[in-house]
């Protein structure tokens, strides 16, 4: 696993920036929705080159990360790129605006795939869009799916209905340092591991080794962590 650095917070005023690019550039998509695509990103330095991807806006598409925008690694590290500005802002123009397609380009693109990730950037937006990646996840049988998430009150909600996650979809609570987990149904939980050696994901748990294809094609790490475990990862 990598080091854990000592990161600092992006300042006020230049999160402020970078998220108001990203939600005007939303609200230029929604003009023309039909004119765009969601993008689903092949693989990056984070979760390697064989697990796709597809994500939103971060902080702005997080309705629980009051805890760690301002540490947020998407909006620190990728954000301040416009092809990446562009695809979180077309994904999540169609997301708000035409959610029905937004699950079916997604659907039909996890077709070729052995492995997907919810989420670089964004997180669960309300609980139409569970029910999107339940579903996706039930018609993809052969697809691995992998979501780490703060919308705790989503999934617990789901659960308490009697409702069951499909078992190639796999769901980490996303923890953080003084941050509530309400967790009652014993998720596995994630949390970066700060240079301090604080972290939030419980007693002894697993190190990230960095590659997140390498875990989904060896079936370990993330991909396996059963109700109860946790893995850390270095904060960056």
């Amino acid at each position: 696993m990598n080091k854990a650095k000592d990161i600092k917070p992006i300042k006020i005023e230049a999160m402020k920036t970078r998220l108001a690019k990203m939600i005007q550039a939303r609200q230029d998509y929604s003009r023309d929705l039909s004119e765009h695509h969601v993008y689903i990103s092949s693989g990056n330095r984070k979760t390697g080159f064989a697990v796709p991807s597809v994500s939103l806006i971060p902080v702005a598409d997080c309705g629980n990360c009051a805890s760690c925008s301002r540490l947020c690694y998407d909006l620190r590290n990728d954000c301040i790129y416009t092809g990446v500005i562009e695809s979180r802002a077309k994904n999540s123009a169609i997301a708000h605006d035409d959610l029905d397609r937004y699950f079916a380009e997604i659907g039909a693109a996890c077709i070729d795939y052995r492995f997907f990730l919810w989420h670089i950037g964004g997180d669960i937006l309300h609980r139409p869009y569970f029910d999107g990646m339940i579903k996706t996840a039930l018609n993809n049988p052969h697809c691995k799916f992998l979501a780490f998430t703060k919308r705790y009150d989503i999934v617990n909600a789901y659960i308490q209905e009697g409702n069951e996650i499909p078992e190639n979809l796999q769901i980490i609570f996303s923890a953080w340092p003084g941050m509530e987990l309400n967790n009652p149904f014993n998720f596995p939980v994630s949390s970066p591991l700060f240079v301090d050696g604080s972290h939030a994901a419980g007693v002894d748990p697993v190190s990230c080794p960095g590659d997140c294809s390498n875990c989904a094609v060896m079936g370990s790490g993330c991909w396996t962590l059963k109700r109860g475990e946790g893995v850390v990862f270095a904060a960056h």
